[in-house]
This record gives C-alpha cells, sequence and structure tokens, in this order.
C-alpha cells in the first residue's frame, strides 16, 4: 500500500511538471486545459455494514415417511434484517472477495397436514451465509454475482398434539447485485439472494407415535444494503 502510494505521488508530480512546461503562459486561474485533479475509487479492503429487506418467494414442503404423503405451503413474506463483512479485491475492473452474513427474521407459514383434523407449520428466525463473490467495477458503480453456503434453523410443527421438532439446514445461496459509492468509504446497494436448502429428517411425536418426515426448504431475499469501507 504505502508503495502504491509512493508511486501514485511520483507519478502525479511527473504529470504536472510536465503540463506546467507544456504551458507558454499560466496565469493566477492556469492553463485553459487545467482541471480538478481525479483519483479513481478502489474497492480493494475490508468492508462491514448493515442491510434490510424482505422475503418474496418462500416454499416448505413435508413428506411424511411412513405412507409419502405431503404438504406444501409459502412463508409468509416477512421483514429480513441484518449485518454483513467481506473482503473486496480489485484488479483492474474486476472485483472478487468474500463476504458473511447473518439475518434475521420472523418466518413462518401453515397449512392443513395430509389429515385435515391437524394443520401442519413450519417456522425460522436466522439466515446465514458465507459466499464468494466476482463482479466488475466502473467508476462508482460495481455490479456483482455471488454463491456459496447457507445455514438456518427450522422448526416443523403438527397441531394439536405433537410436539415441534428443530432441524439445522445446509444449502446453497446464490444471485447478484449492484452496489454504489457514495464517498470512498460509503456504498449503497440492493441485492438479490435464492436460498436452496438441502432436505432433513424431522421427527413429530405425540407421546405415543413418531411421525418422522422430511421437509424443504426453498426462499428468496431481497434486501437493501449500507456498506462502510475500511480502505
Amino acid at each position: 500500500m504505502i508503495r502504491t502510494a509512493i508511486l501514485g505521488v511520483v507519478s502525479a508530480l511527473a504529470l504536472s511538471s510536465a503540463a506546467n512546461a507544456a504551458d507558454i503562459y499560466r496565469g493566477d486561474r492556469g492553463s485553459y486545459k487545467d482541471g480538478p485533479m481525479y483519483s479513481p475509487l478502489s474497492w480493494t479492503g475490508f468492508y462491514l455494514g448493515v442491510n434490510v429487506g424482505g422475503t418474496v418467494d418462500s416454499d416448505v414442503t413435508g413428506v411424511f415417511d411412513v405412507n409419502g404423503n405431503s404438504y406444501s405451503h409459502e412463508i409468509d413474506n416477512t421483514v429480513v434484517g441484518g449485518v454483513h463483512v467481506g473482503y473486496n479485491f480489485q484488479a483492474g475492473s474486476f472485483v472478487f472477495g468474500a463476504e458473511a452474513d447473518v439475518n434475521f427474521l420472523d418466518g413462518d407459514g401453515s397449512t392443513s397436514c395430509p389429515n385435515p383434523a391437524f394443520e401442519c407449520g413450519n417456522e425460522f428466525d436466522t439466515l446465514g451465509s458465507v459466499r464468494g463473490r466476482l463482479g466488475f467495477t466502473h467508476d462508482r458503480v460495481l455490479v456483482y454475482g455471488t454463491a456459496g453456503i447457507a445455514f438456518t434453523e427450522l422448526e416443523t410443527r403438527a397441531e394439536p398434539g405433537y410436539t415441534a421438532d428443530s432441524q439445522d439446514y445446509n444449502g446453497f445461496v446464490y444471485g447478484g447485485g449492484i452496489e454504489y459509492k457514495i464517498s470512498p468509504s460509503l456504498s449503497f446497494g440492493a441485492e438479490v439472494l435464492v436460498y436452496d436448502f438441502d432436505e432433513e429428517n424431522h421427527d413429530l411425536s405425540n407421546g405415543i407415535t413418531d411421525d418422522p418426515l422430511d421437509v424443504d426448504l426453498e426462499l428468496t431475499t431481497v434486501r437493501a444494503r449500507l456498506t462502510y469501507h475500511l480502505n
């Protein structure tokens, strides 16, 4: 970084000297060709920020092991908010790096079980991910794609009379976004992420019988983000 800064200063001084030598006359206001110095913004460095948005498309499917009967429902759209931290490296117009985030929400939904005397439902309140990012920048604007692994904990229930069961979920997440640098250290952006979690087995019990079932979760979030860059 120090070496880069020194080279930048030397280059600026050299260009300034050349410009002065080319001027036949330079008054107090300078030559007609002089203008303000401009330094391209860099995306390289660590960053951290906050984000807020919502779920726009969430689906849960449960299939009971004993007979193959199933249920399916959407998770009610809800607000999602959290924090993110990462590192960017810029090489020319390309920017790549890694990011981790954790988000909180009130995801809940339900429908009739295969036996309509009962209601089957699911609930989760956290989303996390670790992702790689690859993008293209032009001056203040960065457009990027992102993909990685995602985490959550999903609760499955059948009411009345059954004890709810929670399981940890891992899966794949991908998406993309755009960011705009308001200043060298602050950027604002928007991002879409699609989560596809691996199927997990839950065991619902009423104290007499156990009813295992496989549950699958997919969802999409759209969020705005404000990021502080430590470069």
